[in-house]
């Protein structure tokens, strides 16, 4: 944690004005006085720099949850579990097409698989409805109930959710 945290200081301070990945990475060879002129000093190659900026990016991103995106998706009639969006770091709300009156998303209940033992004790052979809770687990979000066949419409699944950025690689790319 130190390692990140004085990776991140470090960061900060290396020219608040670099927009992008090249100057970026200018700055922080400025700063280490990183040069292939210099044979005392070790050459950072691009490659190791653009590692590292891209990782402290993650876990900026992982601790202040400052990304935000949302998952809309149709669900599968009769399947109980999803996975998770591949760049998802926390899911923030989970949401189901209600179809009545009005057409709206109906926020499903947070809860953990043993509270749903605790509460529900027979969750895991309830025949498949439309879902009233949800759980996650490692890498899937599922539900009390497999979702029946007439609540499998398009679009009726939505996943709302911190993410990581996508690495900057090109450098124009900005943060």
């Amino acid at each position: 944690m130190k390692k990140y945290l004085l990776c991140f200081i470090f960061l900060l301070s290396v020219n608040a004005y670099a927009d992008n990945l090249g100057g970026i990475r200018n700055s922080i060879r400025y700063k280490l006085q990183d040069s292939t002129s210099t044979t005392n000093t070790p050459t950072w190659s691009d490659t190791e720099l653009n590692k590292r900026i891209n990782s402290v990016q993650r876990d900026i991103s992982r601790i202040t949850r400052c990304l935000y995106a949302q998952q809309i998706s149709t669900p599968v009639a009769e399947q109980r579990e999803y996975s998770k969006p591949t760049n998802c770091i926390a899911v923030d709300r989970v949401s189901f097409l209600q179809t009545s009156s009005t057409t709206s998303y109906k926020k499903l209940t947070f809860a953990t698989m043993g509270g749903l033992d605790r509460d529900l004790i027979t969750w895991e052979s309830y025949t498949s409805g439309r879902p009233l809770y949800y759980y996650e687990r490692g890498n899937s979000i599922g539900f009390e109930r497999p979702v029946s066949a007439v609540y499998a419409s398009t679009s009726a699944l939505k996943i709302d959710y911190y993410k990581y950025p996508a690495d900057m690689s090109s450098d124009s790319d900005n943060p």
